[in-house]
């Protein structure tokens, strides 16, 4: 589990990052979060996303090492709740790209 929860994070990223950049280039659809948009002017927008994914997978990763097993679990779906929100927003992409 805990090997799934440190690798997932970067899956969701990759989906949202791609499916973005590909339902961009539809003309019929906009980035309407305005705080991706400044990041994707700045050209920054994939480092910030690279490490929100890196301190997703740190912390817990951290605390585990500190607190030893007790929490494993608990810890871990952090990253894990992470990833499903990320899945989600690249298949929320998918879906517009392909109705639109």
């Amino acid at each position: 589990m805990e090997k799934i929860s440190y690798i997932m994070p970067f899956v969701g990223c990759a989906a949202d990052q791609l499916s973005t950049r590909i339902g961009l280039t539809n003309s019929n659809l906009r980035e309407m979060n305005s705080l991706t948009t400044r990041f994707m002017a700045l050209g920054a927008w994939l480092y910030i996303d690279l490490a929100a994914v890196l301190v997703t997978i740190l912390v817990p990763h951290l605390l585990i090492g500190r607190w030893g097993f007790r929490y494993k679990r608990l810890l871990l779906l952090f990253p894990l709740t992470y990833s499903i929100l990320k899945l989600a927003a690249g298949l929320s992409n998918i879906y517009l790209y392909l109705i639109f």
